[in-house]
């Protein structure tokens, strides 16, 4: 059986979706907010660290990386 793709997914055709805002896009996720599966590959020794830093501060991976990217992405460049 063949499914029609998610209108929100990244497969649907560009006119079947809205465009979102710049702000919309780098808010921070709020409860009702649907989510994405974002995957990367980084090296076993960062892994290892990322593991060690969640163990200590008793945070899961998934609230650590998201709190690393909003930051990341509300600095603001330098020159």
């Amino acid at each position: 059986m063949v499914t029609k793709p998610d209108p929100s997914s990244r497969f649907a055709r560009r006119g079947d979706r809205a465009l979102r805002s710049m702000s919309e896009t780098l808010a921070p996720a709020v409860a009702a907010e649907p989510t994405r599966q974002l995957t990367a590959r980084i090296p076993e020794s960062l892994h290892k660290q990322v593991r060690q830093h969640v163990v200590d501060q008793d945070i899961s991976v998934q609230d650590f990386v998201r709190a690393a990217v909003i930051e990341a992405l509300n600095q603001k460049p330098t020159d």
